[in-house]
């Protein structure tokens, strides 16, 4: 049988979450969001047995307005009213995705943002005025 790998969380301000306690001290919606959307807070918690946690967050609904909040219920942490845009949430793990087809390289992937794969991110990135943009695929 496989052994599971028993990897921390990093959270937003770079912290290793290595259990809830740390996970909670160190929340941060976004990066929990994030977590949630990849599946992996499902399987850290699945692995260090906080099943509860873990089916509350597989019974949640994406697509309800109250989503954000919840997601911080489950955690016990307070909603800041300060809501998080899943939808670029999902792009941003796509162009990740598509980038990981190419390298594996850190330094790249942490500046996803500044990646270009056709013409149309090209031009989003120059009218943000970008200083530096790399292109990616054809």
């Amino acid at each position: 049988m496989a052994k599971k790998i028993r990897s921390p969380l990093v959270m937003a301000d770079g912290t290793a979450a290595h259990n809830l306690e740390e996970f909670r001290e160190h929340f941060d919606l976004e990066k929990a969001a994030e977590y949630y959307k990849n599946g992996k807070l499902q399987t850290w918690l699945r692995i260090r047995y906080y099943d509860d946690e873990a089916d509350a967050l597989e019974a949640l609904d994406v697509n309800n307005a109250d989503f954000q909040q919840k997601l911080c219920g489950i955690f016990g942490v307070e909603f800041t009213g300060s809501a998080v845009d899943l939808e670029e949430i999902e792009r941003r793990q796509e162009r990740l995705a598509k980038l990981r087809e190419y390298t594996d390289e850190k330094e790249l992937i942490d500046r996803i943002d500044q990646i270009a794969f056709d013409q149309e991110d090209l031009a989003d990135l120059l009218g943000e005025e970008t200083e530096t943009i790399y292109l990616c695929g054809k």
